[in-house]
Order: structure tokens, then sequence, then C-alpha cells
């Protein structure tokens, strides 16, 4: 047993004092290797710091700039559109006036329908294609063409209003996404170490979709150019409505004018041929009034040849009872005899006169009923021209929207 036990090993003097030398010059070493160690560490933070500190407030830089940045496009997109809500409400008030112009002329278009439907009563010969019926028929077309022209613009317009939203749309989606950016990159920016940041905040993007600076900007530019499109769009179609209201208006006014002008001059001609019509009217009546004494003095005269010739019948009558030694053929037999010749002559030429006479009655008379037909005609003529036609016609009124 004291054979496997050996007692401890017994160092020298000099063996304690070597090892105590190499405890010291080993704890010297670690311990001027923990200095240097502890330099770097402190020379490193101090240089992350400083780093840390710079890259920080480079950061911050960069984030003000954006944020300027994001604000000078908000104010650009502000700009646009104010402009295009501007455009926009001209627009709609624009198509109000379109519309109102439309419901105008249904108006004037049934009063030109009906004053052709009215004039087409007129009879005789007054049913005529004068200037008033062509002016009337003009009118027609003039404002259904009207109606199609407006119909159309205002088409047109409410699809560049529908192009002004759409682009406004744009914008504020765009406005929007760059309000909240730059509400993110204000928040960044305050942020201070250790500071909790709210679960909504905390979003990841897919991969790739994010935009470069040229493409960030690029979108931007074409939203404000298409604001900017449609804006110079807008102004051309005002000035296109102003241009076709004006038009229209002055179109519709001198229409109308000149059809009332003929219609006036229609009815003026109309009484002035009534008028002379009752001025050969009266003449038919006096030579009516004539035609009939006349005819009453020849019947009359008739009368009187024929009591003549009785007279000169019972005269020769009595000069032939005349006794046998006194019938003779003396003076006053022939005289007898021509009076009689000459009696017949004269029955046949007032016969003749007669007749002709009754004949140029009848002709008379005929043109009396003609011409009073023709009166009738007239003041039938008149009285739609002027009650009917110049009456729905005072009824219309040209505004110009």
């Amino acid at each position: 047993m004291s054979e496997l036990i050996k007692p401890p090993k017994i160092f020298t003097p000099n063996e304690w004092f070597c090892s105590k030398q190499l405890k010291y010059k080993n704890a010297d070493a670690v311990c001027k290797l923990a200095q240097n160690l502890d330099f770097e560490c402190d020379r490193s933070i101090e240089e992350i710091k400083n780093r840390t500190d710079k890259t920080m407030e480079d950061v911050d830089k960069k984030l003000e700039q954006r944020i300027k940045n994001l604000n000078f496009w908000k104010s650009e997109l502000e700009n646009k559109l104010a402009d295009i809500a501007k455009k926009s409400d001209a627009l709609h008030s624009y198509i109000v006036r379109l519309k109102m112009a439309l419901d105008a002329t249904a108006e004037p278009l049934h009063i030109s329908q009906q004053c052709i439907a009215v004039r087409n009563e007129r009879k005789g010969i007054d049913l005529v294609a004068d200037d008033p019926h062509n002016q009337l028929m003009r009118e027609v077309e003039l404002f259904t063409r009207i109606r199609t022209l407006l119909n159309r613009t205002i088409e047109q317009a409410i699809e560049q209003l529908r192009l002004n939203r759409k682009s406004a749309f744009n914008m504020k989606k765009d406005f929007l996404a760059k309000q909240t950016a730059q509400n993110l990159d204000k928040y960044a920016k305050s942020l201070s170490f250790g500071e909790h940041i709210p679960d909504e905040l905390k979003c990841i993007n897919p991969p790739g979709s994010s935009l470069s600076t040229a493409e960030w900007q690029a979108a931007v530019q074409r939203n404000l150019d298409e604001a900017d499109r449609q804006v110079q769009n807008s102004n051309q179609m005002l000035s296109l409505i102003d241009g076709i209201l004006l038009q229209v208006f002055n179109d519709q006014k001198q229409q109308v004018d000149s059809t009332n002008w003929a219609i006036k001059k229609r009815v003026s001609e109309t009484r002035d041929t009534k008028r002379k019509l009752e001025e050969h009217l009266s003449i038919i009546f006096k030579e009516i009034s004539d035609m009939e004494d006349n005819i009453t003095e020849i019947k009359k005269a008739l009368c009187d040849v024929k009591k003549t010739s009785t007279i000169t019948g019972i005269r020769r009558n009595l000069r032939d009872c005349r006794p046998q030694t006194e019938l003779c053929r003396d003076t006053p037999h022939y005289r007898i005899l021509d009076q009689a010749i000459e009696l017949q002559m004269d029955t046949d030429t007032l016969q003749k006169k007669l007749h002709e006479a009754e004949e140029g009655l009848k002709a008379l008379c005929r043109r009396q009923l003609d011409l009073e037909e023709q009166i009738q005609i007239k003041s039938q003529s008149l009285h739609i021209e002027e009650a009917q036609v110049q009456g729905m016609r005072s009824s219309i009124l040209i505004k110009h929207f």
C-alpha cells in the first residue's frame, strides 16, 4: 500500500522562483492583451458610434430631402387636381347649358311643324309651295340638325368629363400614396433608439415590388402629363361649346327672322290680292247692275218695236180693206212695207243684243262667283297666316345659352 501512494514532488527554490516569474509574466501578458483588446474595442466602438451617428445624420438628411421632394410632388398634384376640378366644374356647367339649349329647340321645332300642317289647310290656288313654306321647311331641317349637333356635343363633353374624373382619380390615388409615404418617412425620421413600432406599420412588400427613382418620377410625371392633356382638351372643348352655342343661336335667330319676314310678306301680298279682288268684285257688281239695266232697256225696246209692228200690221190690214178701185200701191203702201221690214230688222237686232247681254250677264255672274270664292279663299288664308301661324310663332323665343 505504501508503494502505491507516491509522495508529492518537492520543488527546488529555483523552480519555485522560476514558476513565480512565469506566472507573473503570463499574467502581465494576459493583462497587456486585455488592455490592448479593451483599447481596440473602445476605438471600434467610437468609430462605429461616429459612423453610425454620421450615417444616421446622412439618412435623416436623405429622409428630409425625400420628405421635401414628396411635398413638392404633392403640391404639383394638388395644383393639377385644382386645375382639373375647375375644368370639370366648368364642363359640368357647360353640359347644363347644352342641355338647356337642346330643350329650348323642342318647342320651336314643334311650332314649325304645326305651322306647316296648318298652312297645308289652305284651299285652292293658295295651297302653294311659297317662300314661307320653303322657309318653314328649312327651319324644321335647321332645328333637327341643331338637335343632332347638340346631342353629339353633349356626348363629347360627358366623355371629356369622364376622362377628367379618371385623371383626377389617378392623381388623388397618387397623392394619397405620397401622403402615406411622407408620413412614414416623417415617422421614420423621428424614431429614437428602443422605440416600439406599431404592428400595423410592420408590412412586408413582395420582392421586386419597389421602383427605381427614375421609374417613380416617371410614374408621377405621367399622371401630371395626362392631367395637362385633359386640361388642354377641356379648354378646347369649352371653347368649342361656346362657339357652337353662339352659332346655334345666330342660325336659329336668322332663320326664325327670315321665316317671320316671309310670312309677314305673304300676309301683305294676300291682303293686297284680296283688296284688289274686292275692287274687281265691286266693278263686277256695277257691271252686273248696268247689264241688268241694259237688258231691261233692250226688252223695253223690243216691246216698243212689237207694239209698233202690231200697229204697222193693223194699218196694212186696214188699207188692204179699201175698195177695189182705191186699192193701189201708193206711197203709204210702200212706206208701210218698208217700215215692216225695218221693224223686223230692228227686232232681230234687239234679239241679238238681248242674247249677247244675257250671255254677258251670265259671264259677269260667273266672274262674280269666282271672285267671291277667291276672296273667301284669301280670307281663309289670311286667317290661317295671321290668327294661327303668326299667333303660334309669337311664342317662339330664341335665347343664347
